[in-house]
């Protein structure tokens, strides 16, 4: 039988097994965990690669300002062991046929895993993860570089894990302030 596609937020570790070159593994794995967009990994040059510190100088897409991002603890020995003086991080990624080969290396993994993403997908996951493991949003703000909260909010995705445990405590609070009854206590 045949996996269904459901549109939610992959296991991370699952979805980048799934991506065969270790190259493309890099790149998705800086836009996931760092934030960031896919033109601004896409650009990423070594000599914004500062190892000691451990940041990533970028210069943002929507306010064209510059700003560090951590290095994902993954990528530490992947970079020492590809870098180079100068040059792109990602060299050539921005000619038209290796967009096309991008989206269907990350359709082929997330079909792997039994969703459906895109590149831009991948950093309202990042946005959703880091809002489920902090609940906060402003976190989120400074983790994707917005100038408004509000901008942020629209990246962050319920999981079906928090729509249960949300549920769930809209049930405990319902029935333990007393002003409801139990419907299906009371039906037995």
């Amino acid at each position: 039988m045949a996996k269904v596609a459901v549109l939610t937020i992959p296991a991370s570790a699952d979805l980048l097994k799934a991506i065969e070159s270790e190259q493309h593994r890099m790149l998705f794995t800086l836009i996931l965990f760092c934030g960031l967009r896919w033109s601004e990994a896409a650009k990423l040059r070594w000599e914004n690669v500062d190892l000691t510190a451990g940041v990533l100088r970028i210069a943002e897409v929507e306010n064209d300002k510059k700003d560090v991002v951590p290095i994902p603890a993954m990528m530490v020995e992947w970079s020492r062991q590809h870098r180079q003086i100068g040059g792109w991080v990602l060299p050539g990624w921005f000619k038209g046929q290796h967009v096309k080969r991008l989206d269907s290396v990350l359709n082929k993994a997330a079909d792997t895993v039994g969703v459906k993403l895109n590149p831009h997908l991948l950093r309202h996951a990042s946005a959703t993860l880091l809002y489920e493991a902090t609940g906060d949003i402003y976190a989120v703000q400074h983790h994707l570089r917005h100038s408004k909260v509000a901008t942020s909010q629209i990246y962050t995705r319920f999981s079906v894990e928090q729509k249960q445990k949300s549920m769930g405590k809209l049930i405990e609070h319902m029935f333990n302030s007393k002003k409801l009854e139990n419907p299906v206590k009371n039906a037995v």
